[in-house]
């Protein structure tokens, strides 16, 4: 039953029922997911004390870099899983969703254990100072615990889905997500850990996720499973996973690099500067994540599709999806603009970090249209298993491109120009995703 509701979705439906049905569960995941970051901002923002939104938004980068790790796993997986489906390779769908789990699991595992030892010096690289390293090192001690949890958590996120299975993966974000809002208040303001916290709440919510989606994996699916006897280690499998997942780490880690970059170029503008970059940056994520949810949402059909060499159906899915998300970031364009200043007031009660957040929410929102656009190009080549193509979006757009503007730009226009530069960075790198999707993909489907 699951195996034909699977195939109905991928291969049958027509592409806009197919699309959203597939799509909205992973936007709504993937909001959840943010709301984790979103609450913590949010009531620590309560407390009036510009120093402590200030230190958990210098962490940021870290949390960035967890779902990262997770996403090496858990797209790279359901990538080659969606296409072995497609294939009819049932049994050796499940070993690679197998597979990805446990790799997943240990490489958190390893990963918040260095960061546990190495994160005064981490701090101090992502430019906390007096002020803020007190709060920061209390949340970021909580978030290291949280490692293996959150690396777990986007694994089975993403590959559930490849087996129809998209209300599991819907609920299981949406546990943490609910468990997220109820802890913060007490562990911030109940308990008064302040900071720290905050983070016990995140760690403590997925941790609850973690051990709804065990459940789940143990019993309730087909191919996404967790038992070790399912495991048969192959090198090619994990290469292939790999291949394709490394790319999307790397998106989230330069973009974990351009958020550190710029915090550090804010240095000179004060606190109410990375306060309100700290505050707008997550509003702004709102709308990233769901572009990014409808962009990541057709992987599973067009991976199939690819798969099963369907060639008008994977063509009708790329160029409904582009048009698709061009159109929502052109409304998601209009909302963030105008609405800034209201936005703001909602995650800060300081008028000067209200004020500098307006500004920065409106810089971001200027360019969503040519995000998009790099999104949907990535997915497509995440999907059909290019994983050049993707690798060469993730490292220009917050990478290479933004490391070489923003030195010019914020020495040409100060604070505008830091400002400026993941636009025109989104800008280059859309027209080069272009002309590298029509060089490669493209052609295949003529």
């Amino acid at each position: 039953m699951a195996d034909t509701k699977n195939k109905n979705y991928l291969a049958e439906e027509p592409i806009p029922e197919s699309y959203l049905k597939m799509s909205l569960p992973v936007v709504a995941g993937m909001i959840i997911s943010l709301v984790y970051n979103l609450v913590d901002i949010y009531f620590v923002s309560l407390t009036g004390k510009t120093e402590l939104i200030a230190g958990v938004s210098l962490c940021t980068p870290v949390f960035t870099m967890l779902i990262a790790l997770g996403d090496i796993f858990g797209l790279g997986g359901s990538s080659a899983v969606s296409r072995l489906l497609g294939a009819g390779k049932k049994e050796h769908a499940r070993e690679v969703s197998v597979l990805s789990a446990w790799a997943g699991l240990i490489c958190g595992l390893t990963v918040g254990v260095l960061l546990l030892l190495l994160r005064v010096p981490a701090l101090r690289l992502l430019g906390a100072d007096e002020k803020t390293f007190s709060s920061a090192l209390a949340y970021l001690s909580w978030i290291c615990a949280a490692a293996p949890f959150v690396v777990f958590c986007f694994i089975p996120v993403n590959i559930l889905r490849s087996e129809g299975k998209v209300k599991e993966s819907f609920i299981g974000g949406a546990i943490g997500s609910i468990s997220n809002m109820i802890l913060d208040p007490l562990m911030i303001f109940g308990l008064g850990l302040g900071a720290g916290g905050a983070a016990l709440a995140t760690f403590l919510a997925y941790v609850i996720e973690t051990l709804y989606f065990s459940w789940i994996m143990t019993g309730k699916t087909e191919i996404v499973v967790l038992h070790p006897r399912f495991l048969h280690f192959r090198a090619s499998d994990l290469m292939e996973v790999l291949r394709i997942g490394i790319p999307a780490c790397v998106t989230n880690l330069v973009q974990s690099l351009s958020v550190m970059l710029t915090n550090r170029r804010l240095l000179a503008y004060g606190t109410e500067c990375i306060a309100g970059y700290g505050i707008a940056s997550r509003a702004f994520m709102i709308a990233t994540m769901v572009l990014m949810g409808f962009a990541f949402g057709g992987q599973p059909i067009i991976g199939y599709s690819y798969g099963n060499q369907n060639k008008k159906r994977l063509r009708d899915i790329i160029h409904y999806e582009y048009w698709f998300e061009i159109c929502l970031a052109l409304l998601f364009t209009v909302l963030l603009f105008f609405g800034a200043p209201y936005i703001m007031r909602i995650m800060s009660a300081s008028d000067a970090v209200l004020v500098k957040g307006a500004e920065m929410l409106r810089y971001m929102s200027s360019s969503l249209v040519f995000m998009a656009i790099c999104l949907v190009s990535t997915c497509i080549f995440q999907s059909v298993g290019q994983a050049g193509g993707a690798f060469a979006i993730s490292v220009c757009r917050q990478g290479i491109i933004f490391a070489l503007l923003l030195p010019i730009l914020s020495s040409m226009f100060g604070l505008s120009g830091i400002l400026l530069t993941q636009p025109f960075s989104d800008i280059l790198t859309a027209v080069m995703s272009l002309a590298i999707f029509h060089m490669t993909v493209g052609r295949t489907l003529n």
